[in-house]
């Protein structure tokens, strides 16, 4: 019918309409209809009709007029029986819109290594192994010289979505501010070249919720969920982890969100 629609069953047919100009003899309706409200008849063989309803109908109406001249959008003629027992449909604006409501993916993994003042990021096992061991020259809002090795094992995106953001719980055996981050791009495919990788989303360890101001062997929470990032099927996110200072085991628990129309 040109566009997505999701119906709700209001009532059914207790007698056959047949080839007369009649109104649907119908058991109690559940919600009232207005003239001009369009019905979906479906009966039980699996014809669906489409048609006008030509009068207000009240709640618990047995009796439903409907335009039976046989126009391009009705679907029903003055020929087309609706025998009984078919179902009575109206469109349901509530669930359509639940229906269209984004889902979200929620992906956690976790990492552990000394930390340093520039981003280490995963090791050739990817998030499936903590200990990450890939210590880049890169302090800022991009990775350089991303090898295909790494490349290989980094967050694949399954489809078109956007990355709402991250949070992050980080323990710190030293008393320095930590830092996660995730970086975008695409794996240069078929090939063995390097790629730079650029920031989505970078999350702070945060301690300013108390009881203290201390960072040092503790979790610590970190989080941003405004990085509104469109990311393409075959992407990748490379997480990554930084410390104020270097020097110190580093602990973070990663959970990051992606939100999506359902497929």
């Amino acid at each position: 019918m040109g566009k997505d629609i999701v119906f709700k069953n209001i009532t059914h047919t207790t007698a056959e309409l047949g080839v007369s100009s009649t109104p649907l003899t119908v058991a109690a309706t559940t919600i009232p209809l207005d003239n001009g409200d369009i019905i979906i008849i479906r009966t039980p063989k699996g014809q669906v009709y489409r048609t006008e309803v030509t009068s207000n109908v009240a709640v618990g109406s047995t009796s439903i007029p409907i335009n039976t001249k046989g126009t391009e959008v009705t679907g029903i003629h003055n020929k087309t029986p609706i025998p009984r027992f078919s179902s009575v449909m109206t469109e349901d604006i509530e669930m359509l819109k639940y229906a269209k409501r984004p889902s979200q993916m929620y992906i956690n993994f976790s990492s552990q290594a000394p930390a340093a003042r520039t981003w280490t990021t995963l090791s050739a096992s990817g998030i499936s192994n903590h200990s990450w061991n890939t210590v880049t020259t890169n302090t800022g809002t991009t990775l350089t010289g991303i090898t295909p090795q790494i490349q290989a094992v980094g967050l694949v995106i399954p489809f078109d979505c956007t990355l709402v953001g991250m949070t992050c719980i980080f323990y710190r055996v030293a008393q320095d501010q930590s830092f996660a981050a995730l970086f975008h791009g695409t794996p240069n495919y078929n090939d063995q070249l390097n790629l730079d990788m650029d920031e989505v989303c970078n999350v702070a360890a945060d301690n300013s919720a108390g009881p203290d101001s201390n960072y040092s062997q503790r979790p610590v929470k970190g989080q941003n969920l405004t990085a509104n990032e469109s990311l393409s099927a075959g992407d990748i996110l490379l997480p990554a982890f930084k410390g104020s200072t270097a020097g110190g085991n580093l602990r973070v628990s990663y959970t990051v969100i992606l939100e999506y129309n359902k497929l």
